[in-house]
């Protein structure tokens, strides 16, 4: 099934600098492109866009003090960051979380009523309520994640998706209750398997969550270098495609991945361009990109 016009870009970013940079030089093809990368290296912070033109305009940012320090610190901030306001460029709201936690990444659900904050260091994952932050919140138990670093949220807003980089697998929650339903795990295939989990992307449409290995957590020399495909509605993995043609360990790791919107580009362009953000842009490699899609 390949990505059609109506779904977009398939965009996965390499962990490796080398690899991020020479990726960088060769998106001159797709300037959406290349501006979407820098964002998604962002990833700690969080914009709550106002829903009106009165709304405050904040930011949500984890931050731990700088190590060496006798006491560590954790913590989730809120910054005001419209020009606008009088408290522009402030920490308006702070809260603190326990210094082993490790907080990786925040996400807001679809109708960002509810930031998740993984964490590195817990196996859980804490849910606050934005309208009550940061007194309303929900320390979710996801005994079977080891390492939680990326969530993605179903346009039904009926399930999240939590990879977890140090149990090989892929814990889906109840978006309502926030609790883990299910997980997503291995099944002793050698060709389709999911290892070191990182970046992850549901894309409804196709019915296929996408999930990069990206390293294991505890040998950062040992890179993961695929990315595998899971059918959403059943769970189970499809395939798994290796993104790199230099024999294993290639040393490649990706890490984050997304969908970006389809260009309002003429179906012409469309056709033409389908997958150049993935071959000419040296995204995926060569033909990969195309069995990729046919394996989808």
């Amino acid at each position: 099934m390949p990505v059609n016009k109506t779904t977009g870009h398939l965009v996965i970013v390499s962990k490796l600098k080398e690899r991020r940079t020479e990726m960088l030089k060769s998106m001159k093809c797709h300037r959406f492109t290349r501006a979407s990368l820098r964002v998604l290296s962002l990833s700690a912070l969080s914009v709550l866009v106002p829903a009106t033109a009165s709304a405050e305009l904040l930011a949500m940012l984890n931050y731990e003090s700088k190590v060496g320090q006798p006491n560590r610190r954790e913590g989730i901030a809120v910054i005001d960051v419209d020009p606008n306001s009088p408290t522009f460029n402030q920490i308006v709201k702070d809260t603190p979380l326990p210094p082993d936690f490790v907080a990786h990444h925040i996400y807001y659900n679809k109708d960002v009523t509810k930031a998740y904050v993984t964490s590195l260091g817990h196996t859980e994952l804490y849910v606050y309520d934005l309208s009550k932050f940061p007194e309303e919140k929900t320390v979710v138990a996801v005994p079977d994640c080891k390492v939680g670093e990326d969530i993605t949220f179903s346009d039904d807003r009926k399930h999240w998706y939590l990879s977890c980089m140090g149990s090989n697998n892929v814990i889906v929650g109840d978006a309502r209750s926030d609790k883990p339903i299910a997980t997503i795990g291995n099944d002793g295939a050698s060709d389709k398997f999911i290892k070191y989990p990182h970046g992850v992307m549901l894309n409804d449409e196709l019915d296929r969550i996408f999930v990069t290995s990206t390293v294991n957590p505890n040998d950062l020399n040992d890179a993961g270098e695929t990315v595998s495909v899971i059918q959403a509605s059943t769970r189970k993995i499809l395939s798994t495609h290796k993104l790199s043609y230099k024999p294993s360990p290639s040393g490649e790791a990706p890490v984050e991945i997304a969908f970006i919107p389809p260009s309002q580009a003429p179906d012409s362009l469309h056709k033409q361009y389908e997958w150049r953000s993935l071959v000419d842009c040296d995204l995926a490699f060569g033909d990969r990109g195309l069995q990729i899609s046919e394996g989808i």
